[in-house]
């Protein structure tokens, strides 16, 4: 392993002996720019508690640019587990977790969701992103059909089910 920026590495090292809490609040001191380099180093030596504190930081926080290709880069250099990258990966615009899959993940929480009030709110936000009218850029060649004829085919499951109830 090449150390490139050995305080980085030194704060890696003393991030190992520090409690869940410090650990949280030497991050948010350390600032985004920081936070992506102790990331880097602790998926080089291996140190997942650091590689998942850095990740929960990272995407709690506003980024700068230049920050944002840092992680660019820092994402085509190293690989994470998918389960703490993908809110950080669908806020990176060109990322393979673009809009569209966040508008088919919204649609299945509305059908999905337990609470009433969440759901029309969902429903709303949805019909907004989606109508012709809507200033957000879209590509409707690019929504994934399946997905989106898997949850339509669940709710007319779920409404037949409700139909032959007696």
């Amino acid at each position: 392993m090449e150390v490139e920026d050995l305080g980085a590495f030194r704060e890696t090292i003393e991030m190992m002996y520090v409690e869940e809490e410090e650990l949280m609040r030497g991050l948010a001191r350390a600032g985004v720019s920081r936070s992506i380099d102790l990331l880097e180093v602790s998926s080089k030596i291996k140190f997942d508690r650091g590689v998942v504190a850095c990740l929960n930081y990272i995407e709690a926080v506003p980024w700068s640019e230049n920050e944002e290709e840092k992680l660019k880069s820092l994402f085509e250099r190293c690989s994470f587990d998918e389960d703490f990258t993908q809110d950080i990966l669908a806020r990176l615009p060109g990322s393979t977790s673009g809009s569209e899959d966040l508008a088919v993940h919204l649609i299945q929480s509305i059908v999905d969701g337990a609470n009433a009030s969440a759901r029309k709110d969902l429903q709303s936000l949805v019909t907004g992103l989606l109508s012709k009218s809507s200033v957000y850029q879209k590509d409707p060649a690019r929504l994934n059909k399946e997905r989106l004829y898997s949850i339509c085919d669940s709710c007319l499951d779920s409404l037949v089910a409700l139909l032959k109830k007696p």
